[in-house]
């Protein structure tokens, strides 16, 4: 009895673990300039932090938040070498966001499916 418990707090903290994940990539792709850098490392690659910045024409402490909330999310990851910090776009980070859009985009699709055909029957017009 005491096992199943346990089993059942450790399948919570994991359910949890995967919503907060899912929590932080929604929020970090919330906003445009965070999505604007992730483009441009999935267009660019492997970037220094200021020519990744540049077009953005934000403070650079405005862009050590943005970088900071990516991170912290999965997006993206940070290496220091010497005085340049380059970022790298980790695609598995949006993984948890996709499982999410793809669960949801199925129920949807049905949803509006049959929506269409209640209003495109002969009986609507009536």
């Amino acid at each position: 009895m005491r096992q199943r418990a346990t089993d059942r707090a450790s399948k919570n903290r994991t359910s949890e673990t995967r919503e907060s994940r899912l929590d932080e990539v929604f929020f970090a792709l919330s906003h445009t300039s965070r999505r604007r850098l992730l483009a441009r490392l999935g267009e660019l690659g492997d970037q220094s932090v200021a020519p990744l910045a540049r077009p953005l024409h934000e403070s650079p402490a405005q862009i050590t938040k943005h970088l900071a909330i990516l991170e912290r999310a999965g997006l993206i990851t940070r290496r220091i070498e010497g005085r340049e910090h380059r970022v790298h776009l980790e695609p598995r980070g949006m993984r948890s966001a996709l499982d999410w859009v793809g669960r949801h985009r199925e129920f949807w699709s049905a949803s509006v499916d049959r929506l269409e055909q209640f209003l495109d029957s002969p009986e609507e017009g009536k």
